[in-house]
């Protein structure tokens, strides 16, 4: 059994209040709600115990849910400046919500955990063709609120349980970001670029992340030859579950652990590939590498997605 529903509704607004502004809206809903997958029948070969082993695994007395909800609305400004030059404004507000509850009953552990954001933000953009130059700048920030509600339930008594706790905090995002095109002729174009980001949550942090790439276009054959290198910053989640959640974890078998404090992440991506055209076809050779820092990622607490 794995029951899922879905809704969701999008709306799109475009009004040319000018022949140098246009005004966009955007707003989205969407709620999901599925059912943890589990197993009925009590009598399945998985869920039975081999002389002197451990189940394969145990589910049909599961019944974990997961309810997401998810909705914005984004409004957008672009003004003409000149016929090379376009500057756009765009504020927004975003709200993501998580449910996932287990019946108190549930074996090794039930898990409920709760999670609303709340994000009021906006970005603002300057683009200019100069000569051969193609130039963009701009600034993005948002401020983030967050509110937790988390517990375990270990029904094995393997270990204390949590009780159900709140909390709440808070986290501002804040970068801006210069970058170039430079066209050399017909055949070469150079991209440069650097982003600033400054984050204040539970780790204050600031990351300065270059981007730098080429394309050689190679006459009479038409291929092209394109490479890039840059590092990226993704911003660490605000909150984390307790300690005693964390040893409790540490105690499972290997594979079943969760959420760690972590810094936010760091890539590096570099790239380089051939575009071959061929009649009314085209042919696109790549290789990418992405090398990543303190990697954001979590495995399962019991059945849950912790």
């Amino acid at each position: 059994h794995d029951a899922t529903n879905s809704q969701s509704g999008f709306l799109s607004l475009l009004r040319n209040q000018t022949p140098r502004d246009q005004f966009r809206l955007n707003a989205q809903f969407r709620q999901d709600h599925f059912q943890i997958p589990y197993d009925p029948n009590p009598n399945d070969w998985e869920q039975q115990t081999p002389p002197g082993g451990n189940p394969y695994y145990v589910s049909f007395g599961l019944r974990d849910a997961q309810t997401e909800r998810d909705s914005f609305i984004l409004f957008n400004w672009v003004h003409t400046l000149s016929p090379s030059s376009t500057f756009s404004a765009a504020p927004f507000f975003h709200r993501n919500q998580a449910l996932y509850d287990s019946p108190s009953t549930d074996k090794p552990v039930a898990t409920t955990w709760h999670q609303s954001s709340n994000y009021v933000g906006g970005q603002a953009d300057l683009h200019a063709d100069l000569g051969i130059n193609s130039l963009s700048l701009g600034a993005y920030s948002f401020f983030q609120a967050e509110s937790d509600l988390f517990g375990a339930h270990i029904n094995n008594g393997s270990a204390p349980s949590q009780t159900n706790t709140a909390s709440a905090a808070n986290a501002t995002l804040i970068e801006a970001y210069l970058s170039d095109h430079l066209r050399l002729g017909r055949y070469v174009t150079l991209l440069g670029g650097m982003r600033l980001s400054s984050y204040r949550a539970g780790l204050n942090e600031t990351a300065a992340y270059p981007r730098i790439g080429a394309t050689i276009l190679i006459p009479r054959l038409h291929w092209v030859l394109r490479g890039f290198y840059g590092h990226f910053f993704q911003p660490a989640p605000i909150q984390t579950v307790s300690s005693s959640v964390l040893n409790y974890a540490a105690a499972l078998p290997s594979g079943q652990n969760t959420f760690t404090p972590l810094p936010s992440e760091r890539d590096e991506e570099h790239q380089f590939g051939i575009a071959i055209p061929f009649r009314s076809w085209n042919l696109d050779i790549a290789n990418v590498k992405n090398r990543v820092n303190n990697f954001l990622d979590h495995s399962n607490l019991g059945e849950s997605n912790m």
